[in-house]
C-alpha cells in the first residue's frame, strides 16, 4: 500500500489514508467553489445563446437545406467543444473539492473505528470544515462569522445538554425531523414562529420531542479522542463538536449565526451557502435569519426542511438538490418573494398544495424525483418562466398550464406522459419545449400545436409518434427541431431527416393538399347534388310523358 509498510492497526490506516490526503492537490476554498459554479452556469448561458443565434440564421434560397443544416451542424460542433474547454477548469474544481470530502468522510469513519483506548491516546488532525459562504456588508457580522463556533462550557448548546443529563434526560437527540403539516385549508404562519423561551430551549424541545418518539439515533463521530464518559449506555459528545450531535450533523458557525440574530447582535446575514457539507438536520430556530434571501443547502442528506422555513419572508432562491427529501413542508406557500426554487434529485414524490403561493416565482426545478402529478395550484404561478420536470413519473399535466402566461421553458422528457394537453397550446410565450424521450406512451400532439407560434426549440425524439397534426405548418420561428426515434407516417422518414425546414415545407403542402382535396370533395358533392335536383326537376314537369319519365327513372 504505497511502500510505507504494512497496515496491522486502524492507526495504521488512518495514518495511511492521511497521507494519501496530503497527495491531492490542496481543497478549493468555498468562494473558489462558488466562483466555479458560476462559472459553468455562465457558461451554460452563453452557449445556449449562441445556439439560439446560430439557430436564428435562415436559409439562403440558394443553398439547399441539407447543406445549409450540415453546416450549422459542424458549427454547432465547434461551439461546444469551446465550451467544455472553457468548462474543464471549473469542473476540476468541483471535483477536487469533492474528492476531498470524499476522503475525509472515509477518514472520519474510519477513526470511529478506533477502540475507546486508543481514542484516549492518538489524535489525528481534521481540517475543518469550510466556512459558509455569507453574504454581508457589515464589518460587525463578518467578524462573527470569522469567529469560530463557541464550544465552552458556557455556551448555551452545551448548557442546554448538561441541563438535561444532570436531570436525568438524556441529551436532545436530533436525526430527522418528523414535521406536522399545516392545515389543509390554509398556510397559517403564526403556526411556524419559534415557541416562546428562546432559541435554545426551541431547539432543545425539538431533539427531546423526537427522542421521547425513540427516534433511531447514531453516536457522534468524535474525532478529538476527548470523551466524557457514558451514562447509562448514552454518549455524552464533547464540546468541541456541537455541530455533530449524536449523528445529527449540522453546518458549522449556525449556532453562533443563530444566536447573534437572536440577540439581535449585528447585521444578520443575507446569504448562506451549507453545499455539499454531508449536513442531516437543519433546526427550527433557521426561521429567525429573516433577512435571508438565498439559502443553499443542496448536496446533503436532508430528509426533511423545517416548517419553520416559511418564516424567511425575504427568501428569494433556495436550493435543496441532491439531497434525502420526500415531501416539501407546506409552508413554503409563505414565501411570496421565493423566485428560484431547485428540488432537483431527491425523492419527492408531490409538490405542496401552497406552491401556488409561491407569486413571484420564476424558476422552478424539479427533475430526477418520483413526482406522478403536478398539482393543480400551479396555475396560479403567473411569473413562472423555466419549469423542469424531466426523469419523473408524470402521465399528465396539470388541466391549468395554460394560466401559465409567462412561461418560456417546458421540460417534460423522460416521464410517462401520453401526450400533451391542449390547454398547453394557449401558452403563447413558450419558446423551449422538450418532451422527448417518453417512449411508447407519448402517442399523439394536440391539434392546436400551431398556437404555439413562439417556439423556437422543440424536442419530440424517442416518443412513439407517428402523424404531426395539419397545424403544425404555423410553427414557423421554429430554429431547431428534434424529431428521430418515432415511426413517422406524416411527414415520412425521409423528410424527418431532412431537417425542420424540410418537415414545415411538406407540411405545409400537406395541408393545402388537404385543403384541395376538401374542396374538391365538396365540388364533387355539389355537383352530384346539382345532377339530382336537375333530373328531380325534369321528372316533375307536366310537358314530360309517361314515357319520358320511364326513360329517365331506368
Amino acid at each position: 500500500m504505497g511502500g510505507k509498510g504494512e497496515v496491522e492497526t486502524v492507526e495504521d490506516v488512518i495514518a495511511q489514508m492521511r497521507l494519501l490526503l496530503k497527495a491531492v492537490p490542496p481543497r478549493p476554498s468555498p468562494n473558489q467553489v462558488e466562483a466555479a459554479k458560476q462559472a459553468i452556469r455562465d457558461e451554460e448561458a452563453a452557449l445556449s445563446s449562441k445556439l439560439d443565434e446560430l439557430y436564428s440564421h435562415p436559409c439562403p434560397p440558394a443553398v439547399p437545406p441539407r447543406v445549409f443544416r450540415a453546416l450549422q451542424e459542424m458549427h454547432e460542433s465547434v461551439i461546444r467543444t469551446q465550451s467544455e474547454v472553457k468548462k474543464k477548469n471549473p469542473l476540476f474544481t468541483l471535483q477536487l473539492d469533492e474528492k476531498h470530502q470524499i476522503f475525509q468522510d472515509l477518514i472520519r469513519k474510519a477513526e470511529a473505528a478506533l477502540p475507546p483506548s486508543a481514542n484516549n491516546n492518538i489524535t489525528f488532525h481534521v481540517p475543518p470544515t469550510p466556512t459558509p459562504v455569507l453574504v454581508s456588508d457589515d464589518p460587525q457580522q463578518q467578524l462573527i462569522q470569522q469567529q469560530p463556533l463557541r464550544r465552552t462550557a458556557s455556551g448555551p448548546l452545551s448548557t442546554a445538554i448538561k441541563e438535561d443529563t444532570a436531570a436525568g434526560r438524556p441529551p436532545f437527540l436530533v436525526d430527522s425531523l418528523q414535521q406536522q403539516q399545516p392545515s389543509p385549508n390554509k398556510v397559517n404562519k403564526n403556526k411556524y414562529e419559534p415557541e416562546a423561551g428562546g432559541l435554545m430551549a426551541r431547539t432543545r424541545d425539538e431533539g427531546r420531542k423526537l427522542f421521547e418518539e425513540k427516534t433511531e439515533v447514531m453516536p457522534a463521530v468524535i474525532t478529538s479522542g476527548n470523551t466524557k464518559g457514558k451514562e447509562d449506555g448514552v454518549v455524552v459528545p464533547v464540546e468541541e463538536e456541537d455541530e455533530d450531535l449524536l449523528g445529527a450533523k449540522w453546518p458549522p458557525n449556525l449556532l453562533t449565526i443563530l444566536e447573534a440574530a437572536e440577540k439581535g447582535e449585528g447585521k444578520q446575514p443575507e446569504a448562506l451557502d451549507f453545499s455539499n457539507g454531508g449536513y442531516t438536520w437543519i433546526p427550527e430556530s433557521i426561521g429567525i435569519l429573516v433577512n435571508l434571501t438565498s439559502l443553499d443547502l443542496s448536496g446533503n442528506q436532508l430528509q426533511a426542511l423545517p416548517e419553520s422555513i416559511g418564516l424567511l419572508a425575504n427568501l428569494t432562491n433556495l436550493d435543496v438538490e441532491a439531497n434525502l427529501l420526500k415531501s416539501l413542508p407546506e409552508s413554503l406557500g409563505l414565501l411570496t418573494n421565493l423566485q428560484k426554487l431547485n428540488i432537483e434529485k431527491n425523492s419527492i414524490e408531490e409538490l405542496p398544495w401552497t406552491i401556488g403561493k409561491c407569486t413571484s416565482l420564476v424558476e422552478l426545478r424539479a427533475d430526477f424525483n418520483q413526482l406522478k402529478a403536478l398539482p393543480e395550484a400551479l396555475g396560479q404561478l403567473k411569473s413562472l418562466k423555466v419549469l423542469s420536470v424531466h426523469l419523473n413519473c408524470l402521465k399528465t399535466l396539470p388541466t391549468t398550464m395554460s394560466s401559465l402566461s409567462s412561461l418560456t421553458e417546458l421540460y417534460v422528457h423522460f416521464n410517462q406522459l401520453e401526450t400533451l394537453p391542449e390547454n398547453l397550446c394557449s401558452v403563447t410565450t413558450l419558446q423551449k419545449l422538450d418532451a422527448s424521450s417518453n417512449f411508447a406512451d407519448f402517442r399523439s400532439l394536440p391539434q392546436s400545436i400551431g398556437k404555439l407560434q413562439g417556439l423556437r426549440d422543440l424536442d419530440l425524439s424517442f416518443n412513439h409518434l407517428s402523424v404531426l397534426p395539419d397545424s403544425f405548418s404555423q410553427l414557423t420561428n421554429l430554429r431547431r427541431l428534434k424529431l428521430d426515434g418515432n415511426p413517422w407516417r406524416i411527414p415520412p422518414l425521409e423528410v424527418v431527416a431532412q431537417g425542420h425546414q424540410a418537415v414545415l415545407d411538406y407540411m405545409a403542402k400537406y395541408k393545402e393538399r388537404e385543403e384541395e382535396e376538401k374542396k374538391a370533395k365538396e365540388s364533387a358533392s355539389w355537383s352530384l347534388f346539382g345532377t339530382f335536383v336537375k333530373c328531380f326537376r325534369t321528372c316533375t314537369t307536366p310537358e314530360t310523358d309517361q314515357n319520358d319519365f320511364s326513360k329517365i327513372t331506368a
